[in-house]
């Protein structure tokens, strides 16, 4: 959550709403998605959008699903329309996929487009959003190259994309799982990866460090599962919440002991 609230100050500047996201963020690390969709009550749907957008990627998924239904559709409207469609592509993917780790792929191009145009573009887009690569598409918006920027600001503004592109990039596919995907990359070690469908459809970036965090949080939560602790439960969770996850988890500890002391 550290990481992500200077990333985000350093794109927005220091005002009282990034500040105030910035806060969100650092309490929202600490709750499951139910907690965290009550602790976004109270603020307005701008900042919760703002703190979504900000968010890992699976976890805004599964607290936009926790936010009252009369709420959602107005934290939507406030969000980002690029976002918004990403969310909701996410939602089709089960969870520990890498599909729910999607983030909007923003900067995609066509391969006839000029490296001027291209360049224009990428930089009215840094302006708000984190960009580590560019992607160039076809008409299919099949993934068929990737931009590297430093050589796009080294190219000739009058060559087309095509000429300058990485082609047959590597990519991740949305329906692996977390774990294997960290298998695939050990050899890459970038700071972002195209996601493609079955297809080979550009469907959204994911980066190196969501991928990192996902998999800690994943590994975090295994040795909770043998005691009856639930992924969703966390510091903060309410006593009775966690009497919920754990109660028939612990009973069934007793009934096996009573039967292993039989």
């Amino acid at each position: 959550s550290n990481r992500r609230r200077s990333e985000y100050r350093e794109r927005m500047g220091a005002t009282l709403d990034v500040i105030r996201v910035g806060e969100l963020l650092d309490e929202v690390a600490n709750l499951g998605p139910r907690e965290a969709a009550a602790l976004l009550a109270d603020a307005s749907d701008v900042t919760v959008a703002d703190t979504l957008q900000a968010l890992n990627p699976a976890e805004a998924v599964e607290i936009i699903a926790a936010l009252a239904d009369e709420r959602r559709p107005r934290v939507l409207a406030a969000a980002d329309p690029a976002w918004v469609e990403q969310w909701a592509r996410n939602r089709a993917y089960e969870s520990g996929t890498i599909g729910r780790l999607m983030a909007p792929p923003l900067a995609y191009f066509s391969a006839d487009m000029t490296v001027a145009q291209a360049i224009e573009i990428v930089r009215t887009m840094v302006r708000k959003a984190l960009v580590s690569y560019a992607f160039v598409v076809d008409e299919e918006e099949k993934l068929i190259g990737v931009l590297v920027f430093r050589d796009m600001m080294l190219a000739d503004p009058q060559r087309l994309v095509a000429d300058i592109m990485i082609e047959d990039p590597y990519c991740l596919r949305a329906a692996t799982s977390v774990l294997d995907a960290m298998r695939e990359i050990l050899k890459w070690h970038l700071p972002s990866y195209p996601v493609c469908d079955q297809a080979g459809r550009l469907v959204g970036v994911v980066r190196g460090a969501d991928l990192f965090e996902q998999q800690a949080v994943d590994l975090s939560a295994q040795a909770g599962s043998m005691v009856g602790v639930e992924k969703e439960e966390r510091l903060a969770t309410p006593w009775p919440r966690s009497f919920r996850f754990r109660h028939p988890w612990l009973q069934s500890n007793l009934l096996t002991a009573f039967v292993a002391a039989a």
